[in-house]
């Protein structure tokens, strides 16, 4: 199956889920036809299981950034360019030159390095050959956590449960509908950052991989979903009803606020406040 790119081991995710892909017990949809290797550059599949369980097939990565990676692990030990997957397991001092890549990969190069991309996850040493998410085993949809039940990963496959079709596919409905869909969005996000030991209340915004990596909270997943509800390109939320921004000029300004604010803790419990008010008020969901 090509599909996983095996062949690119050690430099690969794991081998979890092959035996499940290769003996044909989960069938992939629509891979290896035209208009899905043409139009997939984000490399996400979609299949189903003998037992007719939806799921999805990931690469995390397109196909350039892959390449990248190999080339990038073959400069960075001294390798010819183009070399294989054994040459880097056979390489010396592999322990102390992958520790050495992930710690150039988290630090800042300039001050101008935009906000998504100084948020790094806290890598461990071996996360060059385990790139899946790994919150999905960290944060279990079996604990209660609203992420994808994690099915495994095959060469540089991950296998996750199908959860419904994309938030970017629900851009059209009734904007009440996407009201529902922000609560959900906000509590997700209030869930990954304090659904843990308890901590003291911070406002601080973790802009460096340091501070997210050794602070005891961060709000960068309640900037994320305010991203996703209030971003300059296709945000949920907008464009808002008249009649919202008539009865509650607030609301505009709370996402505002929470996407570039100082206190998005703060703001986001207002945030939440509003949205459930409206959600109740029968001239907001009658609107559409």
């Amino acid at each position: 199956m090509s599909l996983t790119d095996l062949h690119r081991c050690p430099a690969c995710y794991g081998v979890s889920v092959c035996p499940e892909l290769y003996s044909n017990q989960i069938t992939v949809v629509d891979y290896g036809t035209g208009w899905s290797n043409l139009f997939n550059a984000k490399n996400v599949y979609y299949g189903y299981t003998n037992s007719n369980r939806g799921v999805v097939l990931k690469k995390l990565a397109h196909d350039w950034e892959l390449e990248e990676l190999d080339l990038s692990l073959c400069k960075r030990w001294n390798l010819p360019v183009n070399c294989k997957p054994m040459d880097l397991a056979n390489s010396t001092n592999i322990d102390e030159k992958i520790v050495k890549l992930v710690q150039d990969n988290t630090r800042s190069k300039s001050n101008e390095v935009s906000v998504t991309q100084k948020l790094v996850l806290c890598p461990y040493a071996y996360s060059v050959y385990d790139f899946v998410q790994p919150a999905l085993n960290v944060i279990p949809k079996s604990r209660g956590w609203p992420v994808p039940a994690y099915g495994g990963v095959c060469g540089r496959l991950e296998l996750v449960g199908y959860e419904g079709v994309p938030l970017s596919s629900l851009m059209h409905v009734e904007w009440h509908l996407k009201l529902k869909y922000a609560r959900k969005i906000l509590n997700a996000a209030m869930d990954f950052t304090y659904k843990h030991e308890s901590s003291p209340f911070s406002t601080l915004f973790a802009m460096e991989t340091k501070q997210i990596c050794q602070h005891h909270l961060s709000d960068h997943n309640i900037w994320a979903a305010c991203h996703v509800l209030a971003n300059n390109h296709n945000p949920l939320l907008y464009p808002i009803p008249k009649l919202v921004n008539d009865t509650r000029p607030h609301f505009d300004r709370l996402l505002y606020e929470c996407l570039h604010g100082r206190d998005r803790f703060r703001t986001v419990i207002k945030l939440q406040h509003v949205i459930d008010d409206m959600l109740n008020d029968e001239k907001v969901v009658g609107h559409g």
